[in-house]
């Protein structure tokens, strides 16, 4: 739902509300993306004052570290268009509450501000904080917070810095990231830095039928914004946080062969490093125990991942398209592989193949299209 309205011809108000019933029930948090029942995807609202090129938004809206595709406007992110709401690994992103601040300079350049609602991320079993040491807390049963998940202690926003280019050809980002990371041992509070920088273009092959997407971040303590979800941090062997160095990245085609129809291919990476202690309270260690790992049903296997690597392709095709609304299926496919570090055992690795279908109704659609084509209100 979007309700705007233009103050003055140079002062435009909006709010936009996006929801859903794709939660997690008890297992819900707010890690990556708000997944409570229901499901609350965007709420926010902005201010846009035309003649200085100034916009502000304040709501839950999409990270400012996720690709436009041009300038730096809301509702207009490059989100694959992949039937897997998981998406791709490599594609960059959060959907969290934030205060965003963008001056548009020209048509071409942009540049903008967001402070972002911070979470950091530990790595799973077998990684434990040792007695005394405090990474996280469950949520209050009595408040608005699952009591069954975990959030971690967060002394300042996320900040993420943006410019953005579009010189005629071609869309094109450079971005930048900073977090603070804290931990309680001992009764003494740590605080780790963390950062990641990054790109993004969109190059138009062919105008119209065909975009080239690559994008990529580097950093420590970076893995909340990849869609796999690595760790942003474990344990030194002194108690205080280590950022984990990680690397992420995505290339992909989206084809527009011939109206109604959209076909798409995407290979994505996500890395991360060994760092903290040579034990649980690290990641990566070589002295975890992997001896298990390849005999089903065994529970011998303490195995942490080093990358996930994968290919997917699809296509969505348009059934009807008219009066009565838009109809449209799509089939996707994707390989994934996963490797672990090297541990006593081995390093092992896994892969998997899967194959999704979806059919989707938008009653609206063919409406919304018409008014747009028509520039009606």
């Amino acid at each position: 739902m979007l309700i705007s309205g233009d103050v003055s011809e140079d002062t435009h108000l909006a709010a936009y509300v996006e929801s859903d019933f794709l939660a997690a029930g008890t297992t819900s948090n707010s890690r990556e993306s708000n997944s409570y029942v229901p499901r609350l995807r965007q709420g926010y609202g902005t201010v846009v004052f035309d003649r200085i090129g100034f916009h502000i938004l304040a709501g839950q809206a999409w990270s400012l570290l996720t690709t436009n595709t041009n300038g730096i406007v809301p509702r207009s992110e490059q989100i694959p268009p992949t039937i897997e709401h998981q998406f791709v690994p490599g594609f960059n992103w959060t959907r969290s509450p934030q205060a965003r601040f963008v001056e548009k300079f020209s048509d071409a350049v942009s540049a903008g501000v967001s402070f972002e609602t911070p979470q950091a991320l530990f790595p799973l079993a077998p990684f434990a904080a040792p007695t005394g040491v405090n990474v996280s807390n469950p949520g209050d049963s009595a408040g608005f917070l699952n009591a069954t998940t975990t959030y971690s202690n967060d002394l300042i926003p996320d900040t993420i810095g943006k410019f953005a280019f579009d010189p005629g050809w071609g869309h094109y980002e450079l971005k930048g990231l900073a977090r603070l990371f804290t931990d309680r041992a001992n009764g003494r509070t740590h605080e780790t830095w963390g950062y990641g920088v990054g790109g993004a273009a969109t190059l138009p092959i062919v105008p119209k039928y065909l975009d080239l997407q690559i994008s990529g971040l580097v950093g420590d303590g970076i893995g909340r914004y990849g869609t796999t979800l690595f760790p942003d941090v474990a344990l030194s062997a002194n108690n205080s946080l280590v950022a984990i160095p990680a690397a992420q990245g995505l290339l992909g085609l989206v084809g527009h062969p011939w109206p109604g129809t959209d076909v798409y291919v995407y290979g994505g990476w996500e890395h991360a490093e060994r760092a903290g202690a040579r034990s649980v309270a690290g990641y990566g260690s070589p002295t975890l125990i992997n001896t298990g790992c390849n005999i089903e049903g065994s529970t011998v296997c303490a195995a942490e991942t080093k990358d996930i690597r994968q290919l997917t392709g699809g296509i969505w095709q348009d059934l009807f398209n008219g009066p009565y609304g838009r109809g449209a299926a799509g089939l996707q496919g994707s390989y994934t592989v996963r490797q672990a570090f090297n541990g006593i055992g081995g390093a092992p690795n896994t892969n998997q193949g899967i194959v999704f279908v979806s059919f989707r109704y938008f009653p609206f659609w063919f409406q919304i299209e018409e008014k747009a084509r028509r520039r009606e209100p």
